[in-house]
């Protein structure tokens, strides 16, 4: 079993802080990063996690992320009692990122998830996903830079909250989750358009060029 094996399969398993933390130092060693001080200091940032994790209720780590998400992600965003200085948000990172939990779509509204997925190995189902999504939205010519980059971002949200490999899975349904929460303001109809074209065009015979047959 690789690491990543490992990783995703955490989520239903009772929580063990210990467990936890070894599968993070193990699927951390494949991350691509740019030095060695910034892999410690990722495991480190996931210790203060764990503490968190340690205080939450539940039995499996998917129960005790859940309850994370209410109870410290919101004052973490806001700056109380958030551990790990500017690196605060790597823990999810890596979690997120490998998979060792599904985040609800609200968790990751306004987070990078791009550059969560770019540290991953280029052969991880998530970072060739990234590189479709980024080939699909650059053929976009309609929208602006700012309304692809959203499209990116926001299939790879769906992607890591609903537990999908492919772009192939995402539905109409999950299209209008993101239309719902996101798709508001002066570019709604610029970003919801990009959205759907990226998204729907692994399935539609208009759009074969836009994604190609990968994925």
């Amino acid at each position: 079993m690789t690491a990543f094996q490992k990783a995703e399969a955490m989520a239903g398993q009772r929580y063990d802080r210990d467990t936890l933390l070894a599968v993070v130092h193990e699927v951390t060693t494949h991350f691509r990063m740019p030095n060695s001080f910034e892999r410690s200091k990722m495991r480190a940032v996931c210790r203060y996690l764990a503490d968190a994790l340690d205080r939450c209720s539940g039995s499996t780590l998917q129960q005790r992320w859940n309850d994370f998400e209410k109870r410290f992600w919101p004052k973490w965003k806001a700056g109380i009692n958030r551990p790990g200085g500017t690196y605060w948000t790597w823990g999810a990172r890596v979690l997120i990122s490998a998979r060792m939990i599904v985040p609800s779509l609200d968790m990751l509204a306004n987070e990078r998830v791009n550059q969560w997925i770019a540290h991953l190995p280029e052969d991880h189902p998530l970072a060739q996903q990234h590189r479709e999504l980024l080939s699909a939205t650059a053929t976009i010519t309609w929208t602006s830079s700012f309304n692809r980059h959203l499209a990116v971002c926001s299939g790879l949200r769906v992607l890591l909250a609903q537990g999908y490999d492919s772009l192939r899975y995402i539905k109409d349904d999950d299209l209008k989750l993101l239309s719902a929460r996101w798709s508001k303001g002066t570019d709604a109809l610029d970003a919801h358009s990009a959205h759907s074209a990226c998204f729907l065009g692994p399935r539609s015979e208009a759009l074969p060029a836009m994604v190609g047959d990968s994925g």
